[in-house]
Formats: C-alpha cells, sequence, structure tokens
C-alpha cells in the first residue's frame, strides 16, 4: 500500500468580528423575475441589471488569475494556450467585456 501524504492544510475557520467586515462603497444593483416550467413558478433575484432595460452601465472588474493543479493537470494562465495566447488574455478579450 502507498504511504499517503498530504498536498494541502485545510486552516480552520477564523470567524470574522464586525469591524473587521468592509462594507461596500456602494449597493449592487439586482432585479428579480419569474419563470414558470411544467406547471410549477420559480422565482428568482439577479444581480446586475435587468438586460429588458437595454441600458448600458459601467463597472470596474478586476481579474486574479490563479494556477489550478488538479492530480495530473496543471492549468496556468500566464501559459501560452494551443492558439498563442494566455488564458488571461483570452478572458479580457472576450466579448463579454466589449460594448
Amino acid at each position: 500500500m502507498d504511504h499517503v501524504v498530504p498536498r494541502y492544510v485545510t486552516l480552520p475557520a477564523k470567524p470574522a468580528t464586525a469591524d473587521q467586515i468592509a462594507h461596500p462603497s456602494a449597493p449592487l444593483p439586482t432585479w428579480n423575475g419569474s419563470f414558470t416550467y411544467n406547471g410549477t413558478t420559480y422565482n428568482y433575484n439577479m444581480v446586475g441589471h435587468c438586460s429588458e432595460h437595454r441600458q448600458i452601465h459601467h463597472r470596474q472588474d478586476f481579474h486574479y488569475p490563479c494556477e489550478n493543479i488538479i492530480t495530473g493537470c496543471t492549468s496556468d494562465p500566464t501559459v501560452d494556450s494551443e492558439d498563442g495566447h494566455t488564458v488571461q488574455y483570452l478572458t479580457t478579450h472576450s466579448p463579454i467585456f466589449k460594448t
């Protein structure tokens, strides 16, 4: 039988105190709606602006590339992919970030 060696550490949870929790500078916009499927109505709440209003909203996004390591497979966003671009480049140049 192989000897098992832990490769990560799980730190114990530390509950935050009220003075450690930063309050947002502005509340996130939300909207809600519902749909019916097979006779059951499902309600939902979404963060952002409703696309039905066709309004343009600008916000600043932050991208934090991280390396994912799964046994036998490593995903590094700073390494070129098959098409010569990094995952970080492909993300920031995807249609979702275009006007």
